[in-house]
């Protein structure tokens, strides 16, 4: 009970929208979905906090290795992800496409759409794993592009320069749009069973319209409590 107390802590720390998002996927569901999204997480900000590629080499592939198994004795985070259920293989995908942003030195928007949907797409494969297999079927065609590529731009846009900033919001804003759309057009039953996993697309399309306004922390949880009332992002 400890260790699951200090490891939702270090999610809370590193991405408090994962955080609060996560709580609201079924109980016996939830580890695994804390599981990802701490992976996520942690994976997500190595671009961005080593000086070399190198030394981000060096962490991705400690992250392969928790992947497949290893390291369970010495990170918590092994022990819970060898008793989940995540796939390997859309791990793997996450990890080399997180790898794959120090490809490019000074990369166009096309580049940063086609890294943010290798990222985003997986991820938001994974989180839809964590749920009952039943919850897979018909989704709306272009629904997972739209959401994972969106999602990922939001978070990748703070990462580039000025000039190529505002054209990448505007590319997540679309896609977060398109996939709110998608996911709002299901039936009632559809998106009761899937919310768990696309309130936190709901929760950046809001970031995403109100990047420029400054709103409170309060604003976000209170969007957060009525997708998760009504059902609708």
């Amino acid at each position: 009970m400890q260790d699951i107390a200090i490891f939702r802590d270090e999610l809370r720390s590193l991405d408090g929208d994962l955080f609060l998002c996560h709580l609201f996927t079924p109980e016996h569901q939830r580890t695994d979905m804390l599981t990802l999204y701490s992976i996520y997480a942690d994976s997500a900000r190595i671009p961005f906090i080593v000086s070399e590629p190198m030394l981000g080499a060096i962490r991705y592939q400690w992250w392969r290795e928790v992947i497949d198994g290893k390291h369970v004795d010495t990170a918590p985070v092994s022990g819970f992800l060898n008793a989940s259920n995540l796939p390997q293989n859309l791990l793997h995908k996450l990890i080399d496409a997180r790898e794959g942003l120090f490809d490019k030195e000074q990369p166009s928007l096309s580049d940063i759409e086609l890294s943010a949907r290798d990222i985003g797409v997986p991820f938001m494969k994974t989180a839809l794993s964590v749920l009952s297999e039943n919850t897979k079927d018909d989704l709306p065609d272009g629904l997972l592009d739209a959401a994972g590529s969106g999602f990922e731009l939001l978070r990748l846009s703070t990462a580039y320069p000025n000039e190529i900033q505002e054209d990448i919001i505007v590319a997540a804003r679309t896609k977060l749009q398109k996939a709110a759309d998608l996911f709002n057009g299901m039936s009632r039953k559809q998106r009761k069973a899937l919310l768990p996993v696309f309130l936190i697309i709901g929760l950046s399309k809001r970031h995403v319209q109100n990047i420029d306004k400054g709103r409170s922390l309060f604003f976000y949880q209170l969007q957060l409590l009525k997708m998760a009332f009504t059902g609708k992002l």
